[in-house]
Protein backbone atom coordinates (compact mmCIF):
# COMPACT_ATOMS: atom_id res chain seq x y z
CA UNK A 1 0.00 0.00 0.00
CA UNK A 2 1.26 3.43 -0.93
CA UNK A 3 1.58 5.99 1.88
CA UNK A 4 3.62 8.98 2.98
CA UNK A 5 4.84 9.73 6.51
CA UNK A 6 5.53 13.26 7.78
CA UNK A 7 6.92 14.13 11.19
CA UNK A 8 6.17 17.07 13.47
CA UNK A 9 8.77 17.14 16.25
CA UNK A 10 7.78 18.11 19.81
CA UNK A 11 10.58 19.97 21.57
CA UNK A 12 9.84 19.61 25.27
CA UNK A 13 11.91 18.21 28.12
CA UNK A 14 8.80 17.68 30.26
CA UNK A 15 6.88 15.42 27.88
CA UNK A 16 7.52 11.84 26.84
CA UNK A 17 5.96 12.63 23.48
CA UNK A 18 8.79 13.28 21.04
CA UNK A 19 6.70 14.01 17.99
CA UNK A 20 3.57 13.33 15.94
CA UNK A 21 3.31 11.55 12.61
CA UNK A 22 0.81 12.21 9.84
CA UNK A 23 0.27 9.36 7.38
CA UNK A 24 -1.29 10.07 3.98
CA UNK A 25 -2.66 6.95 2.29
CA UNK A 26 -2.64 6.91 -1.49
CA UNK A 27 -2.75 10.71 -1.88
CA UNK A 28 -6.38 10.42 -0.79
CA UNK A 29 -6.85 10.43 2.99
CA UNK A 30 -4.63 11.51 5.88
CA UNK A 31 -4.44 10.28 9.48
CA UNK A 32 -2.91 12.67 12.03
CA UNK A 33 -1.98 12.65 15.71
CA UNK A 34 0.00 9.40 15.66
CA UNK A 35 2.22 9.91 18.71
CA UNK A 36 5.89 8.96 18.96
CA UNK A 37 6.60 8.37 22.65
CA UNK A 38 9.81 7.81 24.59
CA UNK A 39 9.72 4.97 27.09
CA UNK A 40 10.39 5.49 30.81
CA UNK A 41 14.08 5.25 31.78
CA UNK A 42 15.07 4.36 28.22
CA UNK A 43 15.96 5.93 24.89
CA UNK A 44 13.68 3.48 23.10
CA UNK A 45 10.49 4.82 21.54
CA UNK A 46 7.14 3.40 20.49
CA UNK A 47 4.19 4.49 18.36
CA UNK A 48 0.74 5.20 19.79
CA UNK A 49 -2.25 5.42 17.47
CA UNK A 50 -4.93 8.12 17.95
CA UNK A 51 -7.39 7.05 20.65
CA UNK A 52 -10.31 8.28 22.72
CA UNK A 53 -11.31 7.81 26.33
CA UNK A 54 -14.37 5.59 26.84
CA UNK A 55 -16.79 5.59 29.76
CA UNK A 56 -15.46 2.18 30.85
CA UNK A 57 -12.79 1.59 33.47
CA UNK A 58 -10.53 -1.30 34.44
CA UNK A 59 -10.82 -3.30 37.66
CA UNK A 60 -8.42 -0.79 39.20
CA UNK A 61 -10.64 2.11 38.20
CA UNK A 62 -8.32 3.30 35.42
CA UNK A 63 -9.91 4.74 32.23
CA UNK A 64 -10.03 2.56 29.13
CA UNK A 65 -8.94 4.03 25.80
CA UNK A 66 -9.79 2.71 22.34
CA UNK A 67 -8.01 3.39 19.06
CA UNK A 68 -9.72 5.66 16.56
CA UNK A 69 -7.40 4.55 13.75
CA UNK A 70 -5.13 1.52 13.74
CA UNK A 71 -3.50 -1.18 11.59
CA UNK A 72 -5.62 -4.32 11.23
CA UNK A 73 -2.95 -6.96 10.72
CA UNK A 74 0.18 -7.66 12.72
CA UNK A 75 2.29 -7.52 9.57
CA UNK A 76 1.12 -4.04 8.62
CA UNK A 77 1.34 -2.85 12.23
CA UNK A 78 5.01 -3.85 12.36
CA UNK A 79 5.67 -2.30 8.93
CA UNK A 80 3.93 0.99 9.66
CA UNK A 81 5.36 1.54 13.16
CA UNK A 82 8.88 0.72 11.97
CA UNK A 83 8.59 3.20 9.10
CA UNK A 84 7.20 5.90 11.43
CA UNK A 85 10.12 5.46 13.83
CA UNK A 86 12.57 5.47 10.90
CA UNK A 87 10.98 8.68 9.61
CA UNK A 88 11.37 10.26 13.04
CA UNK A 89 15.04 9.28 13.32
CA UNK A 90 15.72 10.62 9.82
CA UNK A 91 13.39 13.64 10.06
CA UNK A 92 16.16 16.11 9.28
CA UNK A 93 17.14 14.42 6.03
CA UNK A 94 13.63 13.65 4.71
CA UNK A 95 12.40 17.20 5.50
CA UNK A 96 8.88 18.42 4.83
CA UNK A 97 8.33 16.02 1.92
CA UNK A 98 8.27 13.08 4.30
CA UNK A 99 9.03 9.41 3.72
CA UNK A 100 7.34 7.69 0.76
CA UNK A 101 6.45 4.02 1.00
CA UNK A 102 5.03 1.74 -1.72
CA UNK A 103 4.46 2.04 -5.45
CA UNK A 104 4.20 5.68 -6.65
CA UNK A 105 1.06 5.26 -8.79
CA UNK A 106 -0.72 2.58 -6.77
CA UNK A 107 -4.45 3.45 -6.39
CA UNK A 108 -6.02 3.24 -2.92
CA UNK A 109 -8.64 0.53 -2.49
CA UNK A 110 -11.11 0.92 0.35
CA UNK A 111 -14.44 -0.31 1.70
CA UNK A 112 -16.85 1.13 4.27
CA UNK A 113 -19.22 -0.36 6.83
CA UNK A 114 -22.08 1.42 8.59
CA UNK A 115 -24.17 0.59 11.65
CA UNK A 116 -27.47 2.53 11.54
CA UNK A 117 -28.66 4.03 14.84
CA UNK A 118 -32.14 5.11 15.87
CA UNK A 119 -32.18 7.58 18.77
CA UNK A 120 -35.15 9.92 18.88
CA UNK A 121 -33.30 12.48 20.99
CA UNK A 122 -30.20 12.53 18.81
CA UNK A 123 -29.31 13.61 15.28
CA UNK A 124 -26.76 10.76 15.03
CA UNK A 125 -28.01 8.29 12.43
CA UNK A 126 -25.10 5.92 12.04
CA UNK A 127 -21.50 5.00 12.89
CA UNK A 128 -19.08 3.95 10.17
CA UNK A 129 -15.63 2.56 9.51
CA UNK A 130 -13.24 2.91 6.59
CA UNK A 131 -11.06 -0.07 5.71
CA UNK A 132 -7.98 0.81 3.65
CA UNK A 133 -6.96 -2.27 1.66
CA UNK A 134 -7.76 -4.52 4.64
CA UNK A 135 -4.62 -3.17 6.34
CA UNK A 136 -5.78 -0.07 8.21
CA UNK A 137 -9.11 0.97 9.71
CA UNK A 138 -10.53 4.40 10.56
CA UNK A 139 -13.39 4.24 13.07
CA UNK A 140 -15.82 6.72 14.66
CA UNK A 141 -17.09 8.13 11.37
CA UNK A 142 -20.48 9.66 12.19
CA UNK A 143 -23.50 10.06 9.95
CA UNK A 144 -25.53 13.01 11.23
CA UNK A 145 -28.94 14.32 10.22
CA UNK A 146 -28.64 18.09 9.75
CA UNK A 147 -30.97 20.85 8.63
CA UNK A 148 -29.96 20.31 5.01
CA UNK A 149 -29.92 16.51 5.11
CA UNK A 150 -27.40 13.85 6.07
CA UNK A 151 -23.71 14.70 6.36
CA UNK A 152 -20.53 12.84 7.30
CA UNK A 153 -18.44 13.82 10.32
CA UNK A 154 -14.91 12.39 10.39
CA UNK A 155 -13.31 11.45 13.74
CA UNK A 156 -11.96 14.45 15.64
CA UNK A 157 -10.71 15.58 19.05
CA UNK A 158 -11.26 18.60 21.26
CA UNK A 159 -8.35 21.06 21.43
CA UNK A 160 -7.50 23.53 24.19
CA UNK A 161 -8.55 26.44 21.97
CA UNK A 162 -11.87 28.29 21.90
CA UNK A 163 -13.61 30.32 19.22
CA UNK A 164 -16.62 32.53 19.97
CA UNK A 165 -16.79 30.89 23.39
CA UNK A 166 -16.99 27.36 21.94
CA UNK A 167 -14.28 24.66 22.03
CA UNK A 168 -12.39 24.06 18.78
CA UNK A 169 -12.29 20.52 17.38
CA UNK A 170 -9.70 19.17 14.95
CA UNK A 171 -10.15 16.21 12.65
CA UNK A 172 -7.93 13.18 13.18
CA UNK A 173 -8.56 11.72 9.72
CA UNK A 174 -10.06 13.28 6.61
CA UNK A 175 -10.03 13.11 2.78
CA UNK A 176 -7.53 15.50 1.18
CA UNK A 177 -9.04 15.71 -2.31
CA UNK A 178 -12.51 16.72 -3.44
CA UNK A 179 -12.78 13.67 -5.70
CA UNK A 180 -11.98 11.17 -2.95
CA UNK A 181 -14.25 12.96 -0.46
CA UNK A 182 -17.20 12.74 -2.84
CA UNK A 183 -16.49 9.08 -3.59
CA UNK A 184 -16.03 8.22 0.10
CA UNK A 185 -19.17 10.03 1.27
CA UNK A 186 -21.15 8.46 -1.56
CA UNK A 187 -20.09 4.99 -0.40
CA UNK A 188 -21.17 5.81 3.15
CA UNK A 189 -24.61 6.95 2.05
CA UNK A 190 -25.01 3.82 -0.09
CA UNK A 191 -23.92 1.51 2.76
CA UNK A 192 -26.24 3.31 5.19
CA UNK A 193 -29.29 2.85 2.97
CA UNK A 194 -28.42 -0.81 2.34
CA UNK A 195 -28.13 -1.54 6.07
CA UNK A 196 -31.39 0.26 6.80
CA UNK A 197 -33.13 -1.82 4.14
CA UNK A 198 -31.80 -5.02 5.72
CA UNK A 199 -33.15 -4.04 9.14
CA UNK A 200 -36.68 -3.70 7.75
CA UNK A 201 -37.73 -7.25 6.79
CA UNK A 202 -41.28 -7.60 5.40
CA UNK A 203 -43.61 -10.20 6.94
CA UNK A 204 -44.30 -13.23 4.73
CA UNK A 205 -47.66 -13.22 2.93
CA UNK A 206 -50.32 -15.37 4.59
CA UNK A 207 -51.89 -18.18 2.58
CA UNK A 208 -55.33 -19.29 3.85
CA UNK A 209 -54.90 -22.76 2.31
CA UNK A 210 -51.46 -23.36 3.81
CA UNK A 211 -52.86 -25.21 6.85
CA UNK A 212 -54.90 -27.56 4.71
CA UNK A 213 -51.95 -28.32 2.44
CA UNK A 214 -49.67 -28.89 5.40
CA UNK A 215 -51.69 -31.95 6.40
CA UNK A 216 -51.02 -33.59 3.05
CA UNK A 217 -47.22 -33.40 3.20
CA UNK A 218 -44.38 -33.67 5.67
CA UNK A 219 -42.87 -30.39 6.95
CA UNK A 220 -39.63 -29.27 5.33
CA UNK A 221 -36.47 -29.35 7.42
CA UNK A 222 -34.90 -26.04 8.36
CA UNK A 223 -31.48 -25.40 6.82
CA UNK A 224 -28.72 -24.26 9.13
CA UNK A 225 -26.29 -21.92 7.42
Amino acid sequence: MKYNIRINEVKSDESQIQGFASVTFGDSIVVRNIAIIKKHDSDDMFVSMPSYRTNDVTEKGEPIYRDVCNPITKTFYEELTKNILDAYKNRQSIGKNGLDIGEPDAPLAFTVKVTPLAHEDSSLRGLGRIYLEDNFVISNVKMIEGKNGMFISMPDYRTDKYKDGKPVYREIAFPITKEFRETLYGEFEKAYQEEKTKSVSPEPAKNPTSKAKAKDKEPEKAQVR
